[in-house]
């Protein structure tokens, strides 16, 4: 049985002999794990219940060589490439998004090491380094969106990290808390009781990416702010004013029947939050 049933589940595939890291990769603060590929024979599956539409990789020592990602996914019969990957990660060099379109063609459950999911799978052009990666899961933005609103912003880096990470993950949480708390929810199929929304049933990220860049900036500039007067306290309440517009303002696709796919009733529902300050 899947050790998260409404998150991803992750498979390092060894020639053939399967560890399952998916305690290790769901939480990009709590643990990390050392991983080295061999390209002609090992894999990483990522598996959800339904099909999603990326995953978002944390690397504390990323792959030293020049590859290239391939990605795959079960068609039915066989697994095939992936339509229209976009690796922000450069072949597991370097934190990033791993991003394709959710309907892919024929895509299907296929059971991998006992599970029954829609998978996805990873392989890398040439044998990689050791690698240390400290989260495979999914954020709504990352340090490049804060950068493109906020050059200087790595400055306030708090001491022993690398990245924002922890930022990211805490405004992704917030965001869905917050779609929960106006009433989003969604009905799966064949259940008659509504369930909650997870990370998951955001539909696309482009719609929350904005929001989701402010909240981590207002996080980040109320941390390094010393009094109510400075300059870091100012720009945490212009975040939070921008992200309270972007949250308001949005069109967002959320998977309401809980089938992965945007369907044409998910397209645009209307979200209104009330943003309080931090």
């Amino acid at each position: 049985m899947a050790l998260f049933s409404d998150d991803l589940t992750v498979f390092f595939d060894d020639n053939g002999s399967f560890t399952d890291l998916s305690f290790e990769a769901h939480d990009y603060l709590r643990d990390d794990f050392d991983l080295t590929l061999v390209a002609a024979e090992d894999y990483i599956y990522v598996g959800l219940y339904k099909p999603f539409g990326g995953i978002f990789a944390e690397f504390k020592t990323g792959n030293s060589g020049a590859d290239t990602l391939t990605g795959e996914f079960y068609n039915g019969s066989s697994f095939a490439a992936l339509s229209n990957l976009r690796d922000d990660t450069l072949g597991f060099s370097r934190s990033g998004f791993i991003e394709f379109p959710r309907d892919q063609t024929d895509w299907a459950k296929t059971t991998v090491n006992g599970e029954s999911l829609y998978w996805v799978r990873f392989k890398t052009s040439t044998d990689t380094s050791a690698m240390e990666i400290q989260g495979l899961n999914i954020v709504f933005a990352d340090d490049e969106d804060l950068k493109s609103e906020f050059r200087k912003v790595t400055k306030l880096l708090p001491s022993g990290d690398s990245t924002f990470i922890a930022y990211h993950q805490a405004a992704r949480d917030e965001i869905v808390q917050s779609l929960r708390n106006k009433g989003n929810a969604k009905l799966k199929s064949g259940e008659s009781q509504l369930s909650s929304l997870t990370k998951w049933d955001v539909l696309d990220r482009g719609e929350i990416k904005q929001a989701a860049k402010f909240l981590a900036l207002a996080k980040i500039t109320f941390d390094a702010s010393d009094a109510t007067e400075d300059k870091m306290y100012q720009r945490n309440l212009d975040y939070m004013r921008k992200y309270g517009e972007a949250f308001r303002l949005y069109f967002l696709s959320l998977d309401c029947d809980d089938d992965g796919i945007k369907d044409d009733g998910e397209a645009l529902s209307v979200q209104r939050v009330e943003v309080v300050r931090l």
